[in-house]
């Protein structure tokens, strides 16, 4: 759940939150539930991915931007819309969160 910007992990049958993203706002948020995971964008320099156990990582971004929105996730991609801070042009990359998940 998102409320305020703040992201909350809920477990709806016992009401409780299981864990809490950060402080900071919440820019962009997708959610893949066949394979448990949630990334989400708090400006446009972090990233961050948490599996189904809760555990969490940053993506490095490969480019600057000025507006970040996180489009889907497909299988071990996710699709990234982005507008460029150089060019103001927007642009779409696909990350591969398998590369990047093994490393944290």
């Amino acid at each position: 759940m998102i409320a305020d910007g703040q992201g909350y992990f809920i477990d709806g049958e016992e009401e409780e939150r299981i864990n809490y993203t950060d402080e900071r706002t919440i820019s962009s948020a997708v959610a893949d539930d066949q394979q448990g995971i949630f990334a989400y964008a708090l400006n446009e320099d972090d990233l961050f991915v948490i599996d189904q156990l809760f555990a969490s990582w940053s993506v490095p971004m490969p480019f600057q931007s000025y507006t970040i929105k996180l489009e889907k996730i497909e299988g071990a991609l996710m699709q990234v819309r982005y507008e460029e801070m150089t060019s103001g042009e927007f642009k779409t990359v696909w990350i591969d969160l398998m590369a990047i998940g093994s490393a944290h």
